[in-house]
């Protein structure tokens, strides 16, 4: 998988409730249940964020 350039992370637009439903298995979604499903895709990030920066550099 290529890398995210500086530019690509500085435009990255958070997710939404529309485009979650452009997804495969998300176009039949309730807007609540897309509200928590993309809190808790937030809340991964969030973590596995924290998780990657305390690794060592290679």
């Amino acid at each position: 998988m290529d890398q995210l350039s500086e530019d690509d992370l500085l435009n990255l637009k958070p997710m939404t409730y529309e485009r979650l439903k452009t997804f495969e298995g998300f176009n039949d979604i309730e807007k609540e249940e897309a509200d928590e499903i993309i809190k808790n895709m937030e809340m991964f990030c969030e973590i596995l964020y924290k998780y990657v920066s305390r690794l060592p550099d290679r």
